[in-house]
């Protein structure tokens, strides 16, 4: 979780993971609050490594 830490946001690890392994499917069993957090801007706008990006944010989490 490391993004959790880095933004600051509070959001629950249980909460992101059931979000990430969701088989319904993301946006639908995430809620506003979370799917803002992963389009936010200053994530978005990273230029380096370390940036999440959108393609497989389960492996992201794991980390």
């Amino acid at each position: 979780m490391a993004l959790n830490r880095i933004q600051k946001c509070g959001l629950e690890e249980k909460r992101l993971l059931s979000v990430a392994n969701a088989r319904q499917g993301w946006y639908r069993m995430a809620t506003i609050r979370d799917i803002n957090f992963l389009l936010n801007p200053t994530i978005l706008g990273k230029k380096t490594k370390s940036r999440p990006g959108l393609v497989d944010p389960l492996a992201y989490y794991l980390n």
